[in-house]
């Protein structure tokens, strides 16, 4: 009850202390600065802005800042078994052991979710409203951590001292733990009133005692200064008002946290005390180091996760029961782990060519390997397994399963028909970053009998209907796209027929498929195709892609969605980093931290 009291009193108020001091403006939003030394775009920096659709870039805007931007769940992981792991004076064992045995506690923390704005996909984050489950579940993490600490390994943390008898040098040993785990835990050295504060966590005396011990570890573990990304910046920007530099702490912060999804190591927080890293040179050099790690991969992981939508592919085995199903997918009846090998699949891919082969999205658009690592998976493809280590196998000439969007888990319905229109809006809203009208308000048409028929067939009956307010929609945006993957199933299987049904389900032999379409990747283009190889070069050669790309990338850096007005540099560069004819897709990670966005904020 001692650490309730002091650690719950603690955060709140520090909660409004800093929402007044580090409010920036309090929309949806993150990082700013329009201002400061604006790089040409591409990997090296290039003046050429390669072809596509583009952002309009005015250097007078200055983009919007999140006033205190929480830690994901991930971040939090990471930091909390680090700072553990810094106590423990680098012992990773340890550190493991205590994020074991804190297990019960930490399993109650509330987990992120993908944010939606409407139709518009954007990445996974923590709910940035302070909400009451937050402060007490990080209270009961923090809590757990300490007596952890402090009951098993108070002689590591703390030094000889906390156990040498020698009541002398007590009070020292509490304040050199205070300035050391204490700077890591804020990530930024501390004052003396910081000091002063946090010395009366442990009481008004300085006798070891486990459970005081415990209390400070639990104040500064519940400190806003530890749970939030805090930014109040430096210098101001010539130019820009209200915008102002980053501080090195914060600048260590905000690279480490991009790539790592973690505090700053021990050599970032070096050039952070040193205050080198606010040198271009060092600076950019961590900006190399950081995306070197292995942890790095886990960050653009989550990335692709959130911008990919693994989470809404659908369960394929849901009818694994069903005797018509059963029918339909014959040897190939899905298993409960088919969904998590298609994510896999499509991750797999995309994390293959960021860090593996330095593809473009040239790559990600156009590729016919496979990246299955389950038989099952490789089975519907008909390949042989890839090891995730050398050259994924090559798809069968004869699909043109080209490019990303023709993996399993983008088609697959766990159904025995497949969803044409569902596919399109994907594509259109994800991939293309077009916006699908919303149906009119009544929006009706004529029922239709779909038996004995494909499944094109049947959205054709039931969407494009003459005199209806659905068929230029569905014309337009979805519905062709759709049609030209038909060659895949519900499986994600190569067809050229498909099986259909008649009215009591039961199956009445097989009817070709047809991939003709006119997709309109651009508006008014009627190019024809003729399956997916024909989709994917029109996709392709938009440009559309690169500049989706960009936003989802700005959305993943700074946690919010874009303002076109007062971010158009920041995505044009982002997007002219990703478009260019060698720009690498690790090239667009890394552009993103060298923006003069990322190493600014604004402050009203």
């Amino acid at each position: 009850m001692r650490a309730q009291r002091t650690a719950t009193v603690s955060i709140l108020a520090s909660i409004g202390l800093l929402l007044s001091a580090c409010s920036g403006s309090t929309g949806d939003s993150s990082s700013g600065g329009g201002s400061g030394n604006r790089r040409g775009g591409g990997n090296g920096g290039s003046t050429e802005v390669p072809p596509g659709p583009k952002f309009e870039c005015d250097e007078k805007q200055n983009s919007d800042s999140i006033g205190l931007r929480k830690l994901t769940t991930a971040q939090y992981t990471n930091t909390l078994r680090d700072i553990i792991k810094f106590a423990l004076k680098g012992d990773g064992a340890a550190a493991m052991g205590v994020m074991t045995a804190i297990g019960p506690a930490f399993d109650l923390y509330p987990p992120d979710s993908r944010f939606l704005n409407g139709a518009v996909p954007t990445n996974r984050q923590m709910n940035q409203a302070i909400q009451q489950s937050h402060v007490e579940e990080s209270f009961g993490v923090a809590v757990a951590v300490g007596k952890e600490l402090a009951s098993k390994h108070l002689q590591k943390i703390a030094g000889d001292c906390a156990t040498d008898n020698n009541t002398g040098n007590d009070d020292q040993c509490i304040t050199d733990f205070i300035n050391g785990f204490g700077a890591r835990a804020f990530r930024r050295t501390l004052d003396a009133d910081d000091v002063k504060h946090h010395r009366t966590f442990y009481g008004t005396d300085s006798k070891m005692d486990p459970l005081a011990w415990a209390d400070l570890i639990a104040g500064f573990l519940t400190a806003p200064q530890f749970l939030y990304m805090v930014e109040h910046g430096v210098d101001q920007v010539d130019g820009a008002k209200n915008v102002f530099q980053l501080s090195a702490f914060e600048l260590a912060s905000r690279i480490s946290y991009h790539f790592t999804h973690s505090m700053p190591d021990d050599e970032l927080w070096q050039l952070a005390v040193s205050g080198d890293l606010l040198n271009d040179k060092d600076y950019e050099q961590q900006v190399d180091r950081l995306m070197g790690l292995a942890d790095a991969q886990k960050g653009t992981k989550e990335f692709f996760e959130d911008t990919l939508r693994v989470e809404d592919f659908d369960d394929v085995a849901k009818n694994k029961g069903n005797e018509q199903f059963k029918l339909f997918a014959k040897e190939n009846l899905p298993s409960d782990n088919l969904r998590a090998a298609m994510a896999e699949d499509a991750i797999g891919m995309a994390q293959y060519y960021t860090w593996q082969s330095d593809g473009t999205m040239g790559d990600l658009l156009s590729s016919e390997r496979s990246f299955a690592r389950s038989k099952e998976l490789a089975d519907i493809y008909g390949t042989d397994t890839w090891d995730g280590k050398g050259e994924p196998p090559m798809f069968p000439a004869e699909q043109e399963r080209v490019g990303i969007f023709t993996r399993a888990g983008f088609l697959s319905t766990g159904l025995v028909t497949t969803r044409p229109i569902i596919k399109g809006a994907h594509m259109r809203t994800s991939w293309l970053c077009d916006e699908i009208p919303p149906p009119d308000p009544g929006a009706a048409n004529t029922p239709q009998d779909t038996t004995n028929r494909t499944t094109r067939e049947a959205v054709e009956l039931i969407t494009e209907q003459n005199g209806t307010t659905c068929k230029s929609c569905h014309l337009t945006f979805t519905n062709h796209i759709g049609f030209a993957t038909e060659s895949f199933d519900g499986l994600g299987r190569y067809r050229t027929e498909e099986m259909v049904f008649d009215a009591a389900k039961k199956p009445n032999g097989t009817v070709p498929v047809n991939t003709t379409s006119i997709p309109q990747i651009i508006a008014d283009d009627m190019t024809e195709v003729n399956g997916p190889a024909g989709l994917m070069k029109l996709v392709r050669e938009s440009g559309k892609v690169e500049a989706c790309f960009a936003r989802h990338y700005f959305r993943y850096t700074f946690a919010r969605l874009e303002d076109e007005e007062r971010d158009g540099c920041a995505l044009e560069q982002l997007r002219a980093s990703v478009a260019g004819k060698d720009a690498t897709l690790r090239g667009l990670f890394r552009e993103a931290a060298l923006m003069p966005e990322f190493k600014t904020r604004l402050i009203e």
